[in-house]
Formats: C-alpha cells, sequence, structure tokens
C-alpha cells in the first residue's frame, strides 16, 4: 500500500518541527544570558536555602530554572512581576524564588510536558490537541502551587493568632512592651510555622528602623485576611489615640476567638449540605437496585 500524506499531515509535522526548532533556539539564547542569582539574605534567602536542603528535584533543576529566568527577565513585564511578587510574598517566598524564576518554571514545566505528550501521541496517532492542553495545565502547576501555598498560610495563620494575641496581652500585663511580647513569643515558639515567620518578619521590621505602623501594614499585605486587618487597623488605631494596648489585645483576642467559632459552625453547615449530594446518590442506587428487579419480574423481561 503506497504511503501517502495529506495536508493536516504536513501542517502537523510542520508544526512540530518549528516547535523543536524553536525549543532549540531557546536552549540556544539561554547559553547567550546571564543567569538570575539566587537570593542569600533576607526570609527568601533562608527559603531558597531550605528548598535547596529539602527538595531535591529544585536542587537538580536550579540552574535551569535560573538560566531561563535570566532570559525571562529580559521581556517587559514589570506588571506582572509586581503582582507575582506579591503572592510570593503571601506563600511565604515559596521555594525563595524571584517572579521571573516562577515564569520559568511554567514554561519549563509546559514545554517539557508538550514536547513528551507530543511525540506519545505521534506513536499511537492521538491528536496532538490532548498534549496542548494537557501541557497547558502542567505549565500552569507552579501558579496553582502558589495558590495553594497562600491559602494553607492564611489558614494557618488566622488559626493561631487568637492564642498569639492573648499571649501578647498577658506578656504587656506583665510589664513587656508590644516588640517584647512578640520577641517573648517568637523566642518560646508557641505558634506554628506560618505565624511564627510572620511574627519574626514584625520583629526584624521594627529592629531595621520601621514604625510599628508600617510593620503591622506589611503583615497585613503579606496575609490578606478579614481577622489581620481587624487586628492591624485595631493596634494602629490604639497608637493613634492613645487607648492601653493590651485592654486592646483582650478584646481582640476575644473577637478572634469569637470569628473563628463562627467561621467553625458555617463550614459545619455547609459541609452538612454538601453531604446531601453523595447521600441522594446513594439513596437512588438503592431504589434502582430493589426496584429494578422487581419491574423486571413484572414486565417479563427476565422470561425466556
Amino acid at each position: 500500500m503506497p504511503f501517502t500524506t495529506t495536508t493536516t499531515d504536513l501542517l502537523f509535522f510542520t508544526g512540530l518541527v518549528l516547535c523543536c526548532l524553536g525549543f532549540l533556539l531557546f536552549i540556544y539564547l539561554l547559553t547567550q544570558v546571564v543567569p538570575l542569582v539566587p537570593p542569600s539574605l533576607g526570609l527568601r534567602g533562608f527559603k531558597r536555602q531550605l528548598a535547596r536542603q529539602d527538595n531535591e528535584n529544585f536542587r537538580n533543576f536550579e540552574s535551569t530554572i535560573q538560566y531561563t529566568a535570566g532570559a525571562i527577565s529580559k521581556l517587559p513585564l514589570d506588571k506582572s512581576r509586581r503582582k507575582m511578587d506579591n503572592k510570593l510574598a503571601q506563600a511565604g517566598y515559596w521555594l525563595g524564588i524571584f517572579p521571573d524564576e516562577i515564569f520559568a518554571l511554567s514554561f519549563l514545566a509546559f514545554m517539557g510536558s508538550f514536547l513528551v505528550l507530543a511525540l506519545a501521541c505521534i506513536a499511537f496517532s492521538i491528536n496532538i490537541l490532548f498534549a496542548f492542553i494537557i501541557a497547558f495545565f502542567m505549565g500552569y502547576s507552579p501558579l496553582f502551587n502558589v495558590g495553594t501555598e497562600i491559602a494553607v498560610r492564611q489558614q494557618e495563620v488566622n488559626r493561631g493568632l487568637p492564642n498569639a494575641v492573648e499571649t501578647m496581652a498577658l506578656c504587656m500585663s506583665a510589664g513587656l512592651d508590644f516588640p517584647g511580647s512578640i520577641r517573648k513569643i517568637v523566642e518560646n515558639k508557641v505558634t506554628d510555622s506560618a505565624l511564627f515567620d510572620e511574627l519574626s518578619a514584625i520583629l526584624r521590621d521594627l529592629d531595621l528602623g520601621h514604625t510599628r505602623s508600617r510593620a503591622l501594614k506589611a503583615f497585613g499585605d503579606r496575609v490578606p485576611s478579614d481577622s489581620i486587618a481587624d487586628f492591624v487597623s485595631a493596634i494602629i488605631q490604639s497608637e493613634s489615640k492613645g487607648t492601653p494596648l493590651k485592654d486592646i489585645l483582650k478584646v481582640q483576642a476575644e473577637m478572634l476567638r469569637l470569628q473563628r467559632s463562627i467561621k467553625a459552625e458555617e463550614a459545619a453547615a455547609r459541609a452538612s449540605i454538601l453531604m446531601l449530594i453523595p447521600m441522594i446518590m446513594l439513596l437512588v442506587c438503592a431504589l434502582i437496585m430493589i426496584v429494578a428487579p422487581l419491574v423486571f419480574k413484572f414486565a417479563g423481561w427476565g422470561e425466556s
């Protein structure tokens, strides 16, 4: 049987060759660019060191990510970089990477998965559109991990904040000032990792000479939630009006506990409603299993 090619096959192979050539060209350009210098100071540098120690995959591909980020840094993406830098700050500087490096991770995940899946589609005669769709989701996975880390950190901070605020109030009642009460919590590590990092960041800002209002506003920007916003606003207003801060902290601790109990009740109510769907499905299946044999019997469908 003679081998015949169609226009679709020619376009498909032409596109695949162009993608491979583009990828090779990008690899060549990577050799001509200066890699992005990794952070070594601050919380981002500390998280980078932890990522190197704990994540073997990141350690193996770090140089590739830096070269790719060096190429992406030449692109005019200032607005996207600012947005991504804010998200990385809210995520606790996940892996200690820069915005260009998260873009590089997305690009490498997309290109690598697309080339592998495209070859698999050719081998098994599958439409290459499936490879593109799956590669798109693979490229989005680093951004999804950042969003997940933001949600987890907000939940941890909101859960541990009432106990921390109550401890601050007790420390201030014993004679300590506000930074001293935070330092006492950090030294004893009475909170979880996310809130511990945020309180440590507040102390670093205060040690660098930032005002209390600025350090607390930065805390609110890193953890954008209603509980944190109320806490920061109450302390700033107490400082401006001269209200005793220990009394404000006691009230805030009670309010935060009340808000947490209300959110727990709302989550329990939503869970009971969501459980109705699988319960109804199970009930329908049970009814079908009971009623179907009777219907077959009376209809005579099972008789030979």
